[in-house]
């Protein structure tokens, strides 16, 4: 598969969790969800990482 199709897909469930967490009060995982969005966006910002397996 396409690593930068998987971060983008990724990008997009810790987008979803990030709702999700906030629609619940809960502060730990919309923490953790913004980091794994973080992450996943420098990924696709930095083509080695993207294509690092």
């Amino acid at each position: 598969a396409d690593p930068a199709a998987l971060h983008r897909r990724a990008l997009a469930l810790a987008g979803r969790a990030l709702v999700v967490a906030a629609s619940r009060a809960d502060t730990a995982a919309a923490i953790l969800s913004a980091e794994r969005m973080d992450a996943h966006t420098a990924a696709l910002h930095e083509p080695h990482l993207v294509s690092a397996h």
